[in-house]
């Protein structure tokens, strides 16, 4: 989505996987090289996974279904070492995921000779707001890839400015996956606060009324 890979950083790639293919792509991703990240000074939650990866992955039993994701790095300091593959599992975490569906709408785009599959863009935009918002709970385990970067709100302003978004469509899928209403009303809040004009106001507003036939409160 942007015109050079110079004016978006970043220091990690995120692939998406079906639960039953999560332990293929560790494979396939180890004979590369890569290795579960190790970080000797993470916060405590991600001390708690990387033993519980240490664990499972011996036994070639790495179970994406019920974790956020697996963090790799490359092993040769030939390879950049700063560029991580995060292998997401299930971002949402809930019994009623919408990932399976999303992963079923995917579609497949020509990049550079290859083809990748990739979210439609109204799932896109679903899945990267609800990440950001995610992000918010996380801010107080001070590191710096935590909280909400300008960048993320970049990366929405791209695709809307670049995608033919259906907007109704856009609204219906949300709806569809009811509990994610309140998340992405909250970064739609924000987003509009920095961009005007991007987004049809009456989105922010639909979505804002579906949000309050929900039994739903935001814990303080």
């Amino acid at each position: 989505y942007y015109p050079t890979h110079h004016i978006r950083l970043f220091n990690d790639i995120d692939i998406q996987v079906e639960d039953k293919l999560g332990l293929e792509f560790y494979q396939m991703l180890k004979k590369h090289g890569y290795r579960i990240l190790k970080e000797p000074n993470s916060p405590l939650i991600y001390k708690k996974k990387l033993l519980i990866d240490k664990l499972l992955i011996p036994l070639n039993s790495i179970f994406f279904k019920n974790r956020h994701h697996a963090e790799l790095e490359k092993i040769s300091l030939k390879d950049n070492p700063n560029i991580y593959i995060d292998l997401h599992g299930n971002l949402f975490l809930t019994k009623n995921s919408p990932k399976q569906q999303m992963i079923t709408n995917a579609i497949e785009k020509h990049f550079k000779e290859m083809k990748i599959k990739i979210f439609t863009p109204e799932d896109n935009l679903i899945f990267l707001m609800f990440h950001s918002i995610k992000h918010i709970g996380y801010v107080n385990l001070a590191r710096d890839n935590l909280g909400i970067n300008l960048q993320e709100f970049y990366d929405i302003a791209q695709i809307i400015s670049i995608e033919n978004i259906n907007w109704n469509e856009f609204v219906s899928t949300v709806e569809s996956y009811d509990y994610l209403i309140p998340m992405v009303s909250l970064f739609l809040k924000i987003f509009i606060s920095i961009y005007k004009n991007l987004i049809p106001e009456w989105v922010f507003s639909e979505l804002q009324k579906r949000a309050k036939t929900l039994r739903f409160h935001w814990k303080t």
